[in-house]
């Protein structure tokens, strides 16, 4: 069953990404989703299960390309945390809200790093769907 374009609008919705080498997640706050993502709502599902049962590994750092106003809001910070104590790049939506608008921005940065080769092959099957190619930058647009 695919995730429709009123779920993605309504939803904020936990999508995972690779660059290849490292794991990342992004809050979609009601934007459009990738298709790859959005094609099976039980494998986003099965992804989200997965990596919220992970054990944390480490630290996490608050991202330097963080706006002044975001980085001193301990609430908001601590939406993103759980998932950098597990080795993953979080992100945010820059305008929640706005459908279309899909800029991304870089929230919480793990000090240790959770590795596509640490996952196994049926959940690297799924996260291999979403790739964004090169190093990990404080911002993104999906085309």
């Amino acid at each position: 069953m695919v995730i429709s374009e009123i779920e993605q609008e309504t939803q904020d919705i936990d999508w995972f990404f690779t660059n290849g080498k490292h794991v990342c997640v992004a809050a979609s706050a009601g934007g459009k989703l990738p298709r790859s993502v959005s094609a099976s709502a039980a494998d986003t599902a099965l992804l989200a299960s997965f990596f919220n049962a992970l054990p944390r590994i480490g630290e996490s750092v608050t991202s330097s390309g963080l706006n002044v106003t975001l980085a001193d809001d301990k609430q908001y910070l601590d939406a993103f945390r759980g998932f950098a104590e597990k080795g993953i790049f979080s992100f945010d939506k820059t305008v929640p809200g706005t459908f279309s608008d899909t800029r991304y921005h870089l929230v919480m940065v793990p000090t240790v790093k959770l590795k596509t080769t640490d996952l196994p092959d049926n959940i690297l099957v799924i996260l291999n769907r979403t790739v964004l190619p090169g190093t990990i930058k404080s911002n993104f647009k999906l085309d």
